[in-house]
């Protein structure tokens, strides 16, 4: 039987804390557009894969001002209200683009 199946995020961040103390800073990966497939056709042990990345980039910030982003019901702080409260924000890594794709055929 064949399968495929394609999972696609459009601005995508994430926000890793540098230690426990969410005012002791943060790495945040912003990306503009992050796009996956796989797919096996009919018949066939042959898996073939995509995978796009579209202006990736990486910030560091110092410190988050606390006091000026919203929680929510479990008291944890929101991403894009986190990202406008960064205090000394630096690009560690500018915008580029990755793409690959590849086949297994075992």
């Amino acid at each position: 039987s064949s399968l495929s199946a394609t999972v696609k995020f459009l601005t995508l961040k994430v926000w890793f804390p540098v230690s426990m103390y969410v005012t002791d800073g943060a790495l945040l990966l912003e990306m503009g557009e992050l796009d996956v497939s796989s797919s096996k056709p009919e018949h066939s042990l042959e898996w073939n894969w995509n995978a796009r990345a579209t202006d990736i980039q990486v910030n560091f910030a110092r410190g988050i001002n606390t006091d000026a982003f919203d929680r929510d019901i479990d008291d944890t702080p929101q991403i894009d209200a986190v990202s406008n409260c960064l205090v000394d924000e630096m690009t560690i890594i500018d915008k580029f683009q990755i793409q690959a794709s590849g086949k297994s055929d075992e």
